[in-house]
Parts: structure tokens; sequence; C-alpha cells
């Protein structure tokens, strides 16, 4: 749950029309500069961990980063006063938000509606062998029946 300080409270109207919302964050637990020992631009992340296949940080959602600014999409289940509850968010507790912004198809979807979301390449997502709709199911803590 997001709570926003009282004198924001007002910029929540109409949020809980949208379905999905971005979170910009501060890492706030990282640290702020990088350690200097060499690979720490490159890393494996978890789920290429079976493969032992490196990549860059900019490539990867890995959080010890360059900077501290953290991005994340969850699902808007209610908005009531100053409070945002939401569903499928990758933070830790009481990490600092900066930002909310809301997610829309037409805007975030590369050339919605023409473009088949399946052909927008998606790096080494796309070759990690992972059963996304478990993978996302978990996540965000919904039953997906196969």
């Amino acid at each position: 749950m997001l709570v926003v300080y009282p004198r924001y409270a007002e910029a929540l109207r109409g949020l809980e029309d949208f379905e999905y919302a971005h979170l910009v964050t501060l890492l706030d637990r990282v640290p702020e500069e990088l350690p200097d020992a060499p690979g720490q631009l490159v890393q494996v992340p978890f789920m290429l961990q079976h493969l032992g296949q490196a990549v860059g940080v900019f490539a990867s959602r890995f959080p010890v980063r360059p900077n501290r600014i953290g991005l994340s999409l969850v699902r808007v289940h209610a908005v009531r006063g100053r409070r945002v509850e939401f569903g499928g968010v990758d933070l830790l507790d009481r990490t600092p938000v900066l930002d909310v912004k809301p997610w829309e198809q037409h805007l975030d979807v590369p050339g919605w509606p023409a473009r088949d979301v399946a052909s927008i390449r998606g790096g080494w997502y796309q070759r990690a062998d992972v059963d996304w709709s478990r993978q996302l199911a978990r996540w965000t803590g919904e039953i997906v029946s196969r």
C-alpha cells in the first residue's frame, strides 16, 4: 500500500480508473555509489542463473545500478483517500515513492493497436525459458489455470 502526504491526496484523483500504474521510486537501500570492483556493471540475473549468462545492468532489472531510481509497474486495486492499494509490486516495504504515473496501453505499448505485443523484442527475457504466465501470477498473486 502507498500512502501519500496529505498535501498530495488530491493528486490521486482519477487514478482508480486505471488498472495499472508506474511507481517511480528511490532504491534507498542500494549503495549510493557502485563499488569500484570489476564486474559491478555486469551481473547474472536470477532468471539466467541456470545458464550463468551475465548481462549489463542497463539490460536487466538488477537493483545495484549507477543510480538508485526504480520503476515498478503495479496493478491498482483501490484508491481510498491518501491510500493506494496495489498488487504486483517488486519493492521492499517503506521504499520511497517519488511519483505515480498511470499506465495506458495507447501510450505505453509501442505501435498500439496495430502492433502485436508478442512482436516487440524482449532481449534475453525471451530466451530465458521462463513460463511467464506462471511467473507473473506468482508475482501478482493471481491464479493461472492451464
